[in-house]
């Protein structure tokens, strides 16, 4: 049996396999992977090598993922169980993997492609954007929620930049990264409430990163602007913010519930702005002093 042990904010899922054919995974989970196991798993995960029957996930479609008019993924409630239909990102006419989750979002079950390199056969069940779904609904059963968003962390303070793509996420965490902070991830990252504190944690990329974590208590939602100024977000408006960058999946009650109840209380913790922003090192010295006078 082929066993790993995939770590991700503090998440332990065992992945195994019977399988004859080596599983492989993406250079991005490099340095989320261990051997040895430990006592205790959030979640498992059974890999099998070949799709199912498609009988097997046929059913009513409960979500369906479609970005740019290009179909992501699926989830499919059939007669017994959940299933997930994850279509290849490059030729969305292929189903790359088909994933089955148990009622409490413990027990996964992924049938993979079987692919082939260099006269080699293997299967990948992570592949993007198996992997993330996963580790989104991790986070439905703890205090933590997963978001588009980048972190830094300077040493002494959290922070977490969040928006659209192109109002500056990936920008601030350069600058603050050429003034000695450190990236926590620049697109994915999961919040977890730990003891009463709040810790950011990075997620597998394309590419290899380590396994990174940093307390975080400032959110900021920058957008462009000719000057650098501030407007300090609380209650429903910092929530309604906050929730639009949100991983969702709206298509069960329970899990909108989860994410209010999650950010409810993140944004009692942490402070909330939206930050206009003139992107020089300047937004550093603004961002601490708007900090320091509360």
């Amino acid at each position: 049996m082929q066993t790993f042990v995939l770590t991700v904010a503090d998440y332990f899922v065992k992945i195994s396999s019977e399988e004859t054919l080596p599983v492989f995974f993406e250079e991005g989970y490099s340095n989320f992977l261990q051997l040895e196991e430990v006592e205790k798993y959030d979640a498992t995960i059974t890999c099998h090598a070949g799709l199912p029957d498609k009988e097997s996930y046929t059913g009513e479609i409960l979500f369906d993922a479609i970005h740019e008019k290009k179909r992501l993924w699926q989830v499919v409630q059939t007669k017994t169980e959940r299933a997930f239909v994850v279509f290849h990102p490059s030729r969305p006419e292929e189903i790359q993997q088909v994933a089955f989750l148990n009622e409490a979002s413990t027990e996964w079950r992924i049938y993979s492609t079987i692919l082939t390199q260099n006269n080699e056969s293997f299967t990948c069940p992570l592949a993007y954007p198996m992997g993330a779904l996963i580790l989104y609904y991790l986070t439905l059963n703890s205090n933590a929620f997963m978001i588009h968003a980048s972190g830094v962390w300077d040493g002494e303070t959290g922070r977490i930049f969040s928006g659209f793509s192109g109002v500056g996420k990936s920008t601030m965490a350069k600058i603050w990264e050429e003034e000695g902070a450190h990236i926590v991830n620049d697109d994915r990252l999961i919040v977890r409430e730990v003891n009463g504190e709040y810790f950011m944690y990075n997620t597998p990329m394309p590419y290899a990163d380590l396994n990174k974590q940093a307390q975080v208590s400032k959110f900021y939602f920058p957008f462009h602007s000719k000057k650098n100024s501030a407007e300090k977000l609380s209650g429903a408006q910092a929530l309604t913010q906050l929730m639009a960058f949100c991983f969702q999946h709206n298509y069960d009650p329970r899990y909108t519930e989860h994410l209010i109840a999650q950010l409810e209380k993140v944004t009692q913790y942490a402070s909330t702005y939206k930050l206009g922003v003139v992107p020089t090192p300047s937004i550093i010295d603004y961002i601490r002093s708007l900090e320091f006078k509360g």
